[in-house]
């Protein structure tokens, strides 16, 4: 179904990421002509613009969504921030045990 999508919206063709809205509306709705309809309709109304122009709006969202929690989440924000030295820290600093 989604190589049938990517043909038809040659502009966009596949994303990552839209596997888990066609399957989540395959195992709700149970039939393949239904649930590509249904994702078709999801695309051209809501979520196209997600995955459109190297994922401005996605990457705004997310920029709103970390700002949002940083002011009204403060605990959470700073149990999940991770800064680059950190992750490098994580992946190149580990013991490896074999």
């Amino acid at each position: 179904m989604l190589r049938a999508y990517a043909i038809l919206d040659r502009n966009l063709s596949y994303c990552q990421g839209m596997n888990y809205i066609m399957g989540f509306c395959y195992i709700n709705l149970k039939d393949p002509n239904t649930t590509f309809k249904c994702f078709m309709r999801l695309m051209e109304r809501f979520i196209k613009p997600v995955f459109e122009n190297e994922f401005k709006v996605l990457k705004r969202n997310f920029f709103q969504f970390n700002r949002l929690t940083q002011i009204y989440l403060p605990d959470l924000y700073a149990h999940f921030k991770v800064t680059w030295p950190d992750i490098l820290k994580i992946t190149f600093h580990k013991e490896r045990k074999y």
